[in-house]
């Protein structure tokens, strides 16, 4: 059983992504303003990082913190969330098998944030 405290935890997810060399600018500028849109409309996204790999030019991780499960939600919810999975972005990526990781943070707590 989940616990409580856990639930209420801030979320992390690190997720890899390998660009197609020739989108691999535009996918970063629209990724870059979607990562803003993020931090500036939803106060339940405490972090959104965008990481160059420094061995891999087109592999890209981001790195994004969110103050608890609802915050996720609300994220994966919002209108530009569901205009991004529609666009043409994803025909940016290659196709891989790595998947997101999901997690929680143990520190910094949560009033360090």
């Amino acid at each position: 059983m989940i616990s409580k405290k856990i639930i209420n935890m801030p979320k992390v997810n690190i997720i890899p992504i390998i660009l197609k060399p020739e989108h691999r600018t535009k996918a970063i500028n629209e990724l870059i303003a979607h990562a803003k849109k993020t931090k500036s409309t939803e106060p339940g996204c405490l972090r959104f990082d965008i990481i160059q790999d420094s061995s891999d030019l087109n592999r890209i991780w981001l790195y994004e913190v969110y103050k608890d499960e609802k915050a996720v939600l609300k994220h994966n919810n919002t209108e530009y969330m569901e205009q991004r999975n529609n666009s043409d972005i994803w025909n940016w990526r290659e196709t891989t098998n790595n998947k997101p990781c999901k997690g929680y943070n143990i520190w910094p707590s949560d009033e360090d944030y």
